[in-house]
C-alpha cells in the first residue's frame, strides 16, 4: 500500500489556473477531531478509510468508512474521530479553471456521499502527487485533465444508475484496449465493430461514457507513457516518441508540448532534480 503525502502552505492562496496546495494518501491520525472553522482557503476533497464524524450542512453525524467528502473554497472544516485511530486521503486544490470544470461536468461543489469505487480516487491522488512532487513546475495542462477526469468520475459515484448508468463491461473493453495498445494508430471500424456500432454511434457512445473522444483518450494515454519513457536516460527522445506511437520526432515534441506545456527535452530537464530517473 503507497502512502504519501505533499503540503505546500505557501500555495493556500496562490494565483493559478489549477493550484495543488497539497495531497495525501492513507494518512494515519490519531484519535482526534480536527475542527477549523475558517477552512484553509481553498477546496479539500476528502476520502475517509474509517468511520468517522463528519459535519456537513451544519449536522455532524457519524459516517461510515469509504465516505467522500468535498468542502467548498474557504468553507469550515470538521472531522475525525476521538473513539480510534483512522485514516484518510485528500486533495487540496484552487484556481482560476476550478469553478469552469465544476460546470462542464455537473459535480456539485459540496458534498458528503458513500465511494463505491475508493481505488478511483486513490489512482487519480497517484497521478497528482506524481506531478506536483517531480521537483519542478507542474504541468497546468496535466492537473486540469486530472481534475476534469476525477470530477467526472465522482460525479458517476454521486449519481443513481439511473441518472449516470455504470459502464459497460464491452465499453470498459474498448477503453482497456485503446490504453494498452496506445501506440498503435486508431481503427475506429474494428472498434464500432466491436460494440456493434456505426462508427458516429461508436464516438458518440464513447464520449457518453468517458468525457472525450476516442483520439483524445489516446493521447492523454500516450502522453502519460512519454512521461514514465522519459525518465529513463537510457532512451533517446526520439526513441521514446516511437514507443508512444509517434514516427517523427517533431510531431511528438509537438503532441507532448500541446499537452503538458512544455517540450520532450525540457520535461526531462525538469527531471534532473530527482535522482536517477531510471529507477
Amino acid at each position: 500500500m503507497m502512502e504519501y503525502r505533499y503540503m505546500k502552505f505557501s500555495d493556500a492562496l496562490a494565483p493559478g489556473r489549477i493550484v495543488i496546495m497539497g495531497v495525501s494518501k492513507f494518512e494515519p491520525m490519531r484519535p482526534c477531531i480536527v475542527d477549523r472553522p475558517g477552512g484553509t482557503g481553498d477546496r479539500l476533497l476528502m476520502l475517509f478509510h474509517d468511520p468517522v464524524w463528519i459535519d456537513f450542512r451544519g449536522t455532524r453525524e457519524l459516517y461510515p468508512a469509504g465516505t467522500l467528502r468535498l468542502w467548498k473554497k474557504a468553507a469550515g472544516h470538521y472531522y475525525g474521530s476521538r473513539e480510534r485511530e483512522w485514516s484518510h486521503s485528500w486533495l487540496h486544490f484552487h484556481g482560476e479553471d476550478v469553478p469552469g470544470l465544476f460546470a462542464e461536468t455537473g459535480l456539485p461543489e459540496d458534498f458528503c456521499i458513500p465511494c463505491p469505487k475508493p481505488k478511483t480516487v486513490e489512482r487519480y491522488l497517484d497521478l497528482f502527487y506524481a506531478e506536483v512532487s517531480s521537483g519542478g513546475p507542474p504541468s497546468t495542462a496535466l492537473l486540469r485533465d486530472h481534475l476534469h477526469s476525477l470530477f467526472l468520475e465522482i460525479r458517476r459515484m454521486q449519481y443513481s444508475s439511473e441518472d449516470v448508468p455504470e459502464i459497460p463491461e464491452k465499453w470498459q473493453a474498448v477503453r482497456d484496449l485503446i490504453e494498452n495498445r496506445a501506440e498503435q494508430e486508431l481503427n475506429l471500424k474494428q472498434l464500432a465493430r466491436s460494440v456493434y456500432l456505426s462508427i458516429p454511434a461508436f464516438l458518440a457512445g464513447f464520449r457518453k461514457h468517458f468525457g472525450m473522444s476516442p483520439i483524445q483518450f489516446q493521447l492523454s494515454c500516450r502522453m502519460e507513457r512519454a512521461r514514465y519513457l522519459l525518465r529513463n536516460r537510457g532512451l533517446g527522445v526520439k526513441e521514446v516518441g516511437a514507443q508512444c506511437g509517434y514516427g517523427d520526432l517533431f510531431q511528438f515534441s509537438r503532441m507532448f508540448r500541446r499537452k503538458t506545456g512544455m517540450s520532450p527535452s525540457e520535461f526531462r530537464k525538469r527531471l534532473a532534480g530527482e535522482g536517477n530517473p531510471g529507477t
